[in-house]
């Protein structure tokens, strides 16, 4: 959990924008949810890595109807190559970007989407209820269908939960 002096501009201007007031607390998402997901994509991209290799010996050793079969996992090869890039070049960054900054009037949600933010403001008195779901991940419903979804990789979530329950009136 950061504090406000470690928000950036960026962040103030949201804040100013959506009228939360004063902020109180940053919550990001795990370290440890951020080394996995780089990990994961690391692995995928060896593991693409050395199919592309095997395949490619493989099919230069041998002629005819092996190579053709051969050749023929190229193609997976290559998308799990692209794959744990995407998830070790993108996923990774989305996951270090994404937090939630509560404020005095209610809290704002702030992901990276390729190139942009996505933002959720939310003031207290919008919370109308707060689902669990066997996984942990808490649904906020705002009213008129509005939903908002906490996911526990949040740093401590348990303490955000309680603190969202208590400015938002919520037993």
């Amino acid at each position: 959990m950061r504090t406000g002096s470690m928000l950036s501009n960026e962040d103030y201007q949201l804040l100013l924008m959506h009228r939360l007031g004063t902020p109180l607390s940053v919550y990001q998402l795990k370290p440890g949810f951020i080394l996995f997901l780089r990990i994961i994509g690391l692995l995928i991209v060896s593991f693409g890595l050395l199919s592309l290799g095997m395949t490619l010996a493989v099919a230069f050793k041998e002629t005819g109807s092996q190579a053709d079969l051969f050749l023929s996992s190229l193609p997976t090869s290559l998308y799990a190559i692209l794959q744990g890039g995407v998830i070790y070049g993108l996923k990774v960054r989305q996951a270090r970007s994404r937090r939630l900054i509560v404020c005095q009037d209610g809290f704002l949600q702030i992901m990276r989407v390729i190139g942009r933010n996505r933002v959720e403001a939310v003031c207290w008195n919008e919370i109308r209820g707060i689902k669990r779901d066997l996984f942990k991940y808490y649904y906020l419903n705002c009213g008129d269908g509005v939903t908002v979804t906490l996911n526990r990789e949040y740093e401590h979530l348990d303490e955000l939960i309680a603190l969202i329950k208590q400015r938002s009136g919520l037993p």
